[in-house]
């Protein structure tokens, strides 16, 4: 057991330099699609965008929606969407973005608005997407609508070979009979999920959220950035269904902190930003 946990702390340590989530975390939405954005110099970040029944302008947690602190300096590669909340002129940030489709099917349009900057030696940035029949989409500038303005259907990818003259791009969908009938959480879940912790980054203190399938013992521990253990959140039995956990860190410094949450035999960990 402590060899398993041993080799598990290791992944977590290896993931921890991408700066995508530390495992991909399974969210309840009706539809959802990758964008992979890059440049020639950095790893990939993929972002997910979609469609929910239950989906706002701002930040949805259960969704895998996750507030990020402001963009990195300039030369360093970032991507993500600034969120349609005050027609986009707010100041929530997301690797990921849902929007609400009441109706099901849904046809209508949708714009997502990518930000995004290179490494400082790279020469360009590239955009890839892999979209369904009944979706196609354009890729237009903010600036003039005119410095790039691409067509998007099936699979294809955009290279933007001026980033330095502008940083952002609308990605302007067009969903036909897309189905947005949505998995409902009813008591009858069938395996563990790890909805996150909200607000992140936070301070002093986020809530941790999660559901699990039947009665079982619960472990949710608290540690650094390199793993070093810092508290138990949680230890004992649970009943089945929707719980989320409190973690007060107004006696912690600044920085990236990661948690795990032992259920049964299992264990999955998250990464959460304290920003003060």
């Amino acid at each position: 057991m402590e060899l398993v946990r041993r080799n598990s702390l290791l992944v977590v340590l290896l993931i921890i330099g991408f700066q995508n989530t530390l495992f991909p975390q399974k969210s309840i939405t009706a539809y959802s699609t990758t964008i992979v954005v890059t440049d020639d110099v950095s790893p990939a970040k993929d972002l997910v965008l979609g469609l929910d029944q239950t989906a706002t302008d701002d930040i949805d947690l259960v969704l895998g929606e996750s507030e990020l602190p402001p963009m990195p300096p300039s030369g360093n590669f970032e991507a993500r969407f600034i969120l349609p909340q005050n027609s986009f002129s707010g100041s929530l940030n997301s690797w990921s973005d849902f929007r609400n489709a009441a109706e099901n099917p849904y046809t209508g349009q949708k714009t997502f608005r990518l930000h995004f900057q290179k490494t400082a030696a790279a020469t360009y940035v590239l955009i890839k997407w892999n979209l369904p029949a009944n979706i196609t989409g354009t890729l237009k500038d903010i600036v003039t609508g005119t410095l790039v303005n691409a067509g998007m259907s099936g699979t294809g990818e955009l290279k933007v070979t001026n980033p330095a003259s502008f940083n952002k791009l609308d990605m302007i969908l067009d969903f036909n009979q897309v189905s947005t009938e949505v998995e409902k959480y009813d008591g009858e879940i069938s395996s563990f999920k790890l909805l996150g912790n909200y607000p992140n980054p936070f301070n002093p203190s986020t809530i941790i959220s999660y559901v699990i399938p039947e009665p079982e013992n619960v472990l949710i521990r608290v540690y650094s950035s390199n793993m070093e253990y810092l508290e138990t959140l949680h230890s004992g039995k649970q009943s089945a269904g929707a719980h989320t956990v409190n973690w007060s860190a107004s006696a912690c410094p600044s920085g990236l902190y990661i948690y795990s949450i032992s259920y049964g035999n299992k264990i999955v960990y998250g990464k959460m930003m304290l920003l003060k």
